[in-house]
């Protein structure tokens, strides 16, 4: 599909779109946990922002996820349990 879409295009304009698509999206993603009675922020297998409520842990999870954009990178932060997947 790809190649079909850019045929149109002359050849230096479709090597610049396709130089700057990415396979894989480089983003920090920080996951919300439960945590023994409490909840936790998970990232690469550490775990922080420990608290009794989840709200707490996810304003950690923000405040992570908030610096790492303002240094120019990309941040997801995922709650366990919502969204209908555990």
């Amino acid at each position: 599909m790809q190649g079909k879409s850019l045929k149109y295009f002359s050849r230096p304009l479709r090597d610049v779109l396709t130089e700057r698509m990415r396979d894989t999206l480089d983003r920090t993603i920080l996951t919300v946990i439960r945590d023994g009675g409490g909840w936790a922020v998970e990232f690469q297998g550490a775990c922080f922002g420990h608290a009794s409520e989840k709200e707490v842990s996810k304003a950690f999870a923000l405040k992570r996820a908030r610096e790492v954009i303002d240094s120019g990178g990309a941040a997801q932060v995922r709650i366990h349990g919502e969204g209908g997947y555990s």
